[in-house]
């Protein structure tokens, strides 16, 4: 059915005539490559200078953060077809001509926006103590607890960033043994008010467990590209067309898709090279965990070894460990702020 769609389109893209001007006229004076996206079924036009999709049926036509109001798109037995005014102006922007009238800017961060806040989300507390493991360590049965394990880590991690970054707003889900649920989590996260091109991110941190006593290392876990969500906020919604909220969310759900695997790589990488070949690496994982599908932003679960391996729980006792663990996680913010604000 999808193909028929597609074809469909690309047959109607037409040539200009009574009804306006048709995106294949648009396509040849731009010097641009034209093809049908089957999965969103828009029009996309890429140029040397520039690229958007033009979606027919909501009369709307979107490159990047710029969401361009179409008059009328009409289509027929003939073709695609754009109002004059229509034809100028997204002619203007594929030949590099920035044209303001008409476009509604999307409320939503620019390319390389500062990183404002930082959420970090120790796992489970209070009455969760999340996984338990006695073991025998230096001769003495030692009982693990995965909540004070998560919440030295955060605090050790807190610290660090509070330090090398006195501008940036560093949020805890919890500082002590309390226990927000996730929905409480997931709402400290969403609710950290944002300037004009400020951005924000989320770290949950856990460790694990398995029936597989030899399972052991850290994991990052992130959602999975396919996983459809809607991340664009209430305040965003009233600013846009209707017509144009489905657009805009599915682009800014990918954006930060992309960034949650950046972030997720970053901190893979760190936490491997200040931990060397004491702790094997698990790698970036994909799941649409509670905590990482409804916030909105880039957002990670990092799982920081197996309370259930022997070998690894007597590392885990060693507060200079933690440390360690921390420390590697520091490193990996770093470097995703670095892109972040800068590019990679």
């Amino acid at each position: 059915m999808k193909r028929l769609a597609t074809s469909a389109m690309l047959c109607l893209l037409g040539l200009s005539g009574a009804f306006g001007q048709s995106l294949s006229e648009l396509a040849r004076l731009t010097n641009a490559r034209l093809w049908v996206d089957p999965d969103r079924q828009v029009v996309v036009l890429s140029s040397p200078k520039a690229s958007l999709s033009v979606d027919p049926s909501a009369n709307l036509a979107v490159s990047g953060q710029e969401i361009f109001d179409l008059s009328a798109v009409t289509q027929n037995s003939q073709g695609i077809f754009l109002q004059d005014q229509d034809f100028q102006q997204l002619k203007a922007w594929l030949d590099g001509e920035k044209q303001e009238s008409r476009i509604l800017s999307a409320p939503l961060a620019t390319t390389h926006p500062v990183l404002k806040v930082i959420v970090l989300d120790p796992g489970h507390g209070g009455k969760d103590p999340g996984c338990i493991a006695t073991h025998r360590i230096d001769g003495k049965r030692v009982t693990l607890e995965e909540k004070n394990l998560t919440l030295a880590v955060v605090l050790d991690l807190a610290a660090l960033l509070r330090k090398r970054y006195p501008d940036k707003k560093i949020v805890l889900t919890r500082t002590g043994d309390t226990y927000p649920t996730l929905a409480e989590r997931v709402k400290i996260a969403n609710s950290q008010k944002l300037g004009k091109n400020e951005g924000i991110l989320y770290l949950s941190v856990h460790f694990n467990a398995s029936i597989n006593r030899a399972a052991r290392g850290q994991e990052y876990w992130y959602v999975p590209p396919d996983y459809q969500r809607e991340v664009l906020s209430a305040r965003a919604v009233n600013k846009m067309p209707d017509a144009a909220v489905p657009i805009m969310n599915a682009w800014l759900d990918t954006e930060y898709k992309q960034e949650s695997y950046d972030l997720a790589h970053d901190l893979s990488v760190s936490v491997a090279r200040v931990l060397g070949s004491q702790e094997p690496e698990r790698g970036v994982k994909e799941n649409p965990w509670y905590v990482v599908r409804h916030t909105r932003m880039p957002a990670v679960l990092a799982e920081m070894g197996f309370i259930t391996n022997p070998e690894e729980a007597a590392l885990l006792v060693n507060p200079g460990y933690l440390k360690k663990l921390a420390y590697g996680l520091y490193n990996g913010i770093q470097l995703f702020i670095k892109n972040f604000e800068e590019g990679p």
